[in-house]
């Protein structure tokens, strides 16, 4: 599956969510955050990226599957951070909404592909 729209989508989403995060702080709290924020956005671009590559259905099955549990994680620490105030509110709202309409989505993709492959 090589779709660079897909790809381009993922890398604007995830800078959007690095740019809101703000400075990391000394306190224990912000660094464990931030950490774990940058860990998700660097685990959801590697699983996009690699999902590029894979030719087999049952691998780019395997991979979205990958893909979507990066994307729960990388909004989990996302909200985490919202909620302790450790990224900027400004545009939270839609971050969000595109996060979890992105989940909904490839979800949908992956019954449609277990229904497909009932049918075969």
């Amino acid at each position: 599956m090589n779709d660079p729209i897909f790809s381009n989508w993922t890398e604007q989403f995830t800078r959007t969510i690095l740019t809101s995060s703000l400075e990391a702080g000394d306190d224990h709290e912000t660094a464990f955050l931030n950490k774990k924020l940058q860990e998700a956005v660097r685990m959801m671009n590697e699983t996009s990226k690699s999902m590029q590559d894979v030719s087999d259905p049952r691998a780019f099955y395997n991979k979205l599957c990958v893909f979507i549990q990066d994307s729960k994680s990388c909004m989990f620490w996302y909200e985490r951070s919202l909620e302790y105030e450790k990224v900027s509110s400004s545009n939270s709202r839609i971050i969000l909404e595109q996060g979890k309409s992105m989940i909904n989505m490839l979800e949908a993709t992956l019954n449609v592909i277990r229904y497909q492959e009932t049918l075969n």
